[in-house]
């Protein structure tokens, strides 16, 4: 992989922990939120498990989406 190519992996990377961690931590607060009898709108728990699952389906992806926006650096 190319130097661009690592820096856009590492980009990614980034982008998707903080979307894992920042779905994750809402998600667990609007339980705890529900367990102290608050009410809980179903479509921010949603919006943030999809948040969650799309970080880690980046992360998981990473490398193969660098590759894929890195591929006319090759030339």
């Amino acid at each position: 992989m190319n130097p661009y190519g690592k820096g856009a992996a590492l980009l990614l990377r980034l982008v998707a922990l903080g979307l894992l961690a920042f779905g994750s931590l809402s998600l667990w607060l609007e339980f705890m939120r529900q367990r102290i009898g608050k009410e809980v709108s179903t479509g921010r728990c949603v919006l943030y498990g999809v948040a969650g699952l799309v970080g880690l389906g980046l992360l998981f992806g990473s490398a193969a989406v660098a590759r894929r926006l890195t591929r006319f650096f090759d030339e």
